[in-house]
C-alpha cells in the first residue's frame, strides 16, 4: 500500500521509484526548491523553458507541463510562455512547448489552486522604476 502524500513535492510530482525519489528530494528539492527566491510557479516557468530548447526530451517537457498545471499555472499562462519562447528565444522552443501542452490531457492535471490568467511577475519587476 502506498502512503498518502506528505510533502509538496509528492503532491506535485506523484509517486516515483524509491531511489529516484530519494535522489530528487535530497539533491533537487533539498538544495534548490527549498530556497525562497522564487515561488513554485516561477520555478516551473523557468524549468519548462529549459527542456523547450532541447530536442528529444519531450516526455520531460510534458512532465513539467503537468507539474506546472499542478502548482496552479493555467493552460493559458503556459501558452503565453510558449509565445514568449517562440518570439524571444526561437520558433522551435515555442513549438515544443505548445506540443507538450497539447499532449497533456486535462484529466492528468490536479491544480492546487486557480490562478489569474497572466504570467506571474516578481514583485521587484511588477512596477519598473518604482
Amino acid at each position: 500500500m502506498i502512503a498518502p502524500c506528505a510533502t509538496n513535492e509528492d503532491r506535485y510530482l506523484g509517486r516515483l521509484p524509491p531511489a529516484i525519489d530519494d535522489y530528487l528530494k535530497t539533491h533537487l528539492f533539498g538544495a534548490v526548491f527549498e530556497r525562497d527566491n522564487l515561488d513554485w510557479q516561477s520555478r516551473q516557468l523557468a524549468t519548462v523553458s529549459f527542456p523547450s530548447a532541447l530536442p528529444g526530451v519531450q516526455s520531460q517537457l510534458q512532465s513539467h507541463i503537468r507539474i506546472s498545471r499542478n502548482v496552479g499555472l493555467t493552460e493559458s499562462q503556459l501558452r503565453q510562455l510558449a509565445d514568449v519562447l517562440q518570439t524571444r528565444v526561437g520558433p522551435l522552443n515555442g513549438q515544443r512547448t505548445l506540443d507538450a501542452i497539447s499532449a497533456v490531457a486535462p484529466d492528468e492535471v490536479q491544480p492546487s489552486k486557480p490562478q489569474d490568467s497572466s504570467l506571474p511577475v516578481p514583485e521587484d519587476r511588477a512596477h519598473p522604476g518604482a
